[in-house]
């Protein structure tokens, strides 16, 4: 049994002006990196600031892909959460994020992430988001008994609008 982390921070935001930078990211990033290091047993800790969306799907995705039976896996995210217009989808922002083009330029928690944590060996996961709207990550990923209950979706209804 291995125990990994990853840590990701995003501090700046070159993409939109609406996403203020968070300097403090970088401090918080070190920090707990510093104490996995020295205290939390861990065989790897891995740390990125201010990725562009492609490498920061590219880092979580190997992060998963790599974790093997019995792992331990930490993922911590530190930096901007998103919420789309639905009020419920989380988007994890990166260097490149634009607010109006989630899908496009920011990590899908409920999709991509939810995708990975449910692939991946690993059978201890951890998922930390020091972000805004973090509980909505948790509000549609509830435990039970130690069963995910997957979330009740509303019936929505299909308008045809083709002629």
């Amino acid at each position: 049994m291995g125990r990994h982390a990853l840590l990701l921070g995003t501090v700046t935001f070159a993409a939109d002006s609406q996403l203020a930078p968070l300097p403090s990211v970088r401090q918080d990033v070190a920090e707990f990196k510093g104490l996995l290091d020295s205290r939390g047993e861990f065989d790897s800790v891995q740390s990125f600031l201010d990725l562009p969306v492609p490498q920061l799907r590219r880092v979580v995705e190997e992060f998963y892909g790599a974790r093997r039976f019995h792992d331990f896996a930490l993922l911590y995210y530190s930096g901007h959460g998103v919420l789309h217009d639905d009020g419920q989808s989380l988007f994890l922002t990166a260097t490149d994020t634009t607010a109006g083009s989630l899908h496009a330029t920011a990590l899908d928690v409920d999709g991509m992430l939810r995708h990975l944590l449910n692939d991946t060996k690993a059978t201890q996961k951890v998922v930390l988001l020091d972000c805004c709207f973090s509980g909505a990550f948790t509000a549609r990923h509830r435990f039970r008994g130690g069963v995910r209950e997957e979330p009740r979706r509303t019936k929505r209804a299909i308008v045809n609008t083709c002629g």
